[in-house]
């Protein structure tokens, strides 16, 4: 699902006025279409060595809850087993379905693919399996929906590849990769999966886990614990529930570029995080849309400097004044401050005269230095342009010295104040780099100044009940 929306449901069949059943063995190239649709499995169907079933773009399948056929690895629950080949053309517009009546996630065995098979799977929708894909030989699904399954992809062998696809309430692992397979999954959501242990499951297998995202699950996010190198990057792991967001058991995987953030049991286990790596709220736009908004911090956070997650920043407006300013921005007038705020390196962010930031008492992006504490982080450029009659105020409604951190200048930053008036703050002014400030009144901070770098120069300033 390329928008990244999750919308969970009972899954309909279409209105039509036939329906097509089958079982046993295609020994024919084969093609199902939407004239025969929806085609009635009423037990195992098996696609031959060398022959090709080719499923139409708007087809359906509806696999009985019972298994006329038993020829398969399970003689009560209909399964479709690939030993030759499996091509599903479906388009986004015009997905194909792959579903049963019984409406459970028990309701039929799934699509097997054998050691000798292939399948190429595209824009479909797989409901209610056991296993959506269970995958001994190699793999291709794209634009496949996985809902409402045991497992989603259960990988035993083979090469799979799985991209822009969405997995949702999934009851155990969403990914299974045990020994001898190789799993890699790109631009792909995980996402409201009901198992108390991880979403998605290296157990003796191998791959690249590249631009996901993997968050509200009920338990945690990546189980790794393999042999094989598992490669992680350029993912949001986020707001799983009962575990970690990476839990490395055993084995060295490579960690780097990810957003692993909010996770119940804490980020990353036993491993380490990487170059890149980032701990912030990614800010999506909610609802159960999983795209970034205009001030994620996942935005160009790239080992490539793009977006990282399975669905890039498209114009959707951060509706809270939090998170990174990715261009110069002016503020004016009256604004509250609701986490972190960041002024990222080549960006300035210029505060009029007459501005009054009101910082709330907690963080709502949970990162920076102080989780708990807003900080204004300056990488770029800070300008307060306050004037005689007309400052600028920072200041926060909690009206204790430690109701938010302060103004945060980083090494290679730079800060210039006149006429600022900053209260109720950690550290009013916490310069690590070149920092001026005049004509200011610093006042009621538990730090006024808390210089550790670069030059400050302070020029008629007031300091005023400093603890």
């Amino acid at each position: 699902m390329r928008g990244q929306l999750v919308l969970v449901g009972a899954l309909l069949l279409p209105a039509t006025a036939a329906a097509t059943s089958f079982q046993g063995h295609i020994a024919v190239n084969t093609t199902w279409d939407p004239a025969g649709s929806p085609y009635v499995l009423t037990g195992d169907v098996v696609v031959d060595p060398g022959v090709t079933l080719t499923v139409a773009a708007g087809t359906t399948l509806s696999a009985a809850t019972s298994d006329a056929a038993n020829v398969g690895v399970d003689g009560s629950r209909v399964e479709l087993i690939v030993q030759g080949s499996l091509q599903v053309l479906g388009t986004p517009g015009n997905p194909v379905l792959l579903t049963s009546p019984g409406a459970t996630s028990t309701s039929w065995y799934g699509v097997r693919v054998t050691g000798a098979g292939t399948a190429n799977v595209g824009n479909a929708t797989i409901a209610y399996a056991l296993r959506g894909i269970d995958a001994a030989a190699g793999v291709a699904a794209a634009g496949v929906f996985f809902n409402t399954c045991q497992y989603g992809l259960y990988a035993t062998g083979g090469t799979t590849t799985l991209s822009f696809d969405t997995f949702a309430s999934i009851l155990f692992d969403s990914v299974y990769a045990s020994a001898g397979s190789v799993v890699n999954v790109d631009h792909s959501l995980v996402t409201l999966n009901s198992s108390s242990g991880y979403a998605v499951n290296y157990t003796g297998g191998g791959g690249t886990f590249d631009y996901n995202t993997v968050t509200g699950n009920q338990g945690g996010g990546l189980y790794l614990s393999t042999a094989q190198v598992v490669t992680v990057r350029n993912s949001i792991i986020t707001s799983n529930n009962n575990g970690y967001g990476v839990y490395n058991n055993s084995g060295s995987p490579l960690l780097s570029y990810n957003d692993v953030w909010g996770n119940g049991s804490g980020g990353v286990y036993n491993t380490g995080s990487g170059a890149g790596a980032q701990s912030a709220n990614p800010l999506f736009v909610g609802g159960g849309n999983y795209r970034i908004t205009s001030n994620s911090p996942a935005r160009n956070a790239s080992n490539a400097g793009t977006d990282i997650g399975s669905a890039s920043y498209a114009g959707d407006a951060t509706p809270l004044l939090e998170g990174t300013l990715f261009t110069d921005t002016t503020l004016s007038g009256a604004q509250t401050v609701s986490g972190d705020l960041v002024v990222p390196a080549g960006v300035t962010l210029t505060l009029s005269a007459g501005t009054t930031l009101n910082v709330a008492t907690s963080d709502g992006m949970v990162s920076g230095t102080d989780t708990a504490r807003v900080e204004l982080i300056v990488q770029g450029a800070l300008l307060v342009q306050g004037a005689a009659g007309n400052p600028v105020l920072l200041t926060s409604p909690g009206a204790t010295s430690t109701s938010w951190y302060g103004v945060r200048v980083l090494g290679g930053g730079t800060a210039s104040l006149d006429y600022a008036t900053v209260k109720y703050a950690l550290r009013c002014l916490d310069a690590a780099a070149n920092t001026t400030a005049t004509h200011g009144t610093f006042d009621s901070c538990q730090y006024g100044l808390y210089a550790t770098g670069g030059t400050t120069t302070l020029s008629n300033d007031t300091f005023a009940s400093i603890l």
